[in-house]
């Protein structure tokens, strides 16, 4: 082989090797999209099941550290009864986040829904999860307008 031909062989098999290594990152960010999004069903698999203290269980640590077991129960209980049952959600946006003040820097994804319960017809419930260091998503936040 010539070495125009071995040098067209290098770039080639160089190409390959990108490819290969951007499509690893690529399905890397996939799953862990994906991990993010079922915390967040499960999350909510729990709020609508009155499971207050589960969502705490699944939330970040500094999160904890923040509000209490019994407060966030309390908290939600106050918010959520009013509300009814849980009729419909369809998500309006998925924010990836590298920073939000007030927490440390991290892996963040937000999410908001569209929402609707049995005494309030037009809600947006939004969500954050961070990324723990065991590559888990935790809960730390959760509001309705």
């Amino acid at each position: 082989m010539n070495s125009a031909a071995q040098f067209t062989l290098r770039i080639y098999i160089m190409k390959l090797i990108i490819i290969l290594l951007l499509s690893l990152v690529i399905n890397s960010n996939v799953f862990s999209k994906e991990a993010a999004k079922s915390a967040c069903l499960k999350f909510f698999k729990h709020i609508d099941a009155k499971k207050y203290k589960k969502t705490w269980d699944n939330s970040a640590l500094y999160f904890q550290n923040a509000i209490k077991k019994d407060q966030w129960n309390k908290s939600l209980e106050a918010v959520r009864t009013p509300l009814g049952k849980n009729r419909s959600r369809k998500m309006l946006s998925e924010t990836p986040k590298s920073s939000l003040a007030g927490a440390p820097d991290g892996n963040y994804i937000i999410y908001q829904y569209q929402s609707s319960f049995e005494n309030k017809k037009h809600a947006v419930e939004t969500i954050t999860f961070t990324e723990s260091k065991d590559k888990k998503w935790k809960l730390v936040g959760y509001f309705i307008k």
